[in-house]
């Protein structure tokens, strides 16, 4: 038993052997340094070659990079005994400053199956200006953004937001107004921009006169001297919450409290233009009103209605949720926001779910 092993190890030894001398590819490198690499100058490319130094033709079968910023590309064809390739590594340095290392990974029908090569340099920042600052593009000026987010509100107060504006012409713009809701006040630093230069707008949300609870999202329209795009859409988001004052322990017990037996569902697969439909219930878990003070859907092919919108303490309703799937298809995921009284959980959010088939 032990000569037959003895056999199979030589055996196989001199297959391995074989298999080197019949099969080799050589790089003329494993690494390449880029060195220093400037963002703003876009790609650069690293080039490995390799030589079949075996007696049969090899074929690199595959090449894997280790980043998906570095893209490749490779001899596809059959190599020649003593004919040359290539395998080339792309890297983008945009938005990766400073050192990098990457492994590039090559697969072939030769000897070694696996090898590895590694591209590094050292990223250089490109240097900051307007498009930077100032991204989103409005005619002949920029913003910072045109999007003034004020995140959570109450409704007993106000809140503030700004943003850059900046003039990318060479000659002055104006502010001549500026239209929006009742509840949100613009206050330009300045109404006038001189060329290359910014200024800040402050918009006010005053939570008293919004009228409204749950998110919202308006646009307001701002008129201007820009000769290539005077009105500029600037738009407002925000969630508006329920005050409640401070609870003592006494008032804090006799609360009312809103419970919901479940918060999701889903309807599984459905057919396109199938309408769905089903309910939530809820109890008043506490000791004072519940009241149901709005219902609110993330979109318009999803109705909802509370059964009762005033509940005693111990008594319960449903939320009647139903879904539209016409012009609908793949996942479905919709909510339904219900504000109440509970000062605890003023915001509760069902969600809703399903998989839209097209229909035959």
């Amino acid at each position: 038993m032990k000569k037959i092993l003895v056999l199979a190890f030589c055996f196989l030894s001199v297959l391995s052997i074989h298999a080197q001398e019949n099969y080799k590819i050589i790089f003329d490198k494993s690494e390449y340094d880029f060195g220093k690499i400037n963002e703003e100058k876009g790609k650069v490319e690293a080039i490995f070659y390799f030589t079949n130094l075996g007696k049969v033709p090899v074929k690199i079968e595959d090449v894997n990079a280790s980043c998906g910023c570095t893209a490749t590309d490779y001899t596809k064809d059959d190599v020649a005994p003593n004919k040359s390739g290539f395998v080339k590594a792309t890297f983008d340095p945009a938005y990766r400053t400073g050192p990098f290392s990457k492994t590039i990974l090559v697969r072939t029908n030769s000897f070694p199956v696996m090898l590895t090569l590694s591209i590094k340099g050292d990223v250089i920042a490109k240097p900051k200006g307007p498009e930077d600052w100032y991204p989103t593009i409005s005619g002949q000026t920029r913003f910072s953004t045109n999007h003034f987010s004020f995140g959570e509100v109450t409704n007993n107060t106000t809140d503030t937001a700004s943003v850059k504006w900046y003039n990318n012409s060479d000659k002055t713009i104006s502010i001549t107004s500026i239209e929006t809701t009742p509840y949100v006040k613009f206050t330009p630093s300045s109404m006038q921009v001189k060329p290359h230069e910014a200024i800040t707008i402050m918009a006010t949300l005053d939570g008293t006169k919004v009228g409204d609870l749950g998110f919202l999202f308006d646009q307001g329209h701002m008129f201007t001297t820009d000769t290539s795009f005077a009105e500029k859409l600037i738009y407002v988001s925000a969630t508006i919450n329920q005050y409640f004052p401070k609870l003592s322990k006494k008032d804090s017990i006799a609360a009312p409290r809103i419970h919901f037996e479940k918060i999701t569902h889903s309807w599984g697969e459905i057919t396109e233009g199938d309408i769905v439909g089903t309910e939530f219930k809820f109890t008043n878990t506490g000791k004072k009103n519940l009241e149901i003070l709005k219902t609110k859907t993330s979109c318009g092919c999803t109705a909802s209605n509370p059964s009762k919108s005033i509940l005693k303490p111990g008594e319960s309703a449903t939320i009647n949720v139903s879904f539209n799937s016409k012009n609908r298809e793949g996942e479905e995921t919709k909510t339904v926001t219900v504000i109440t009284n509970d000062p605890y959980h003023s915001n509760s959010t069902l969600t809703v779910t399903s998989i839209v088939k097209r229909k035959n």
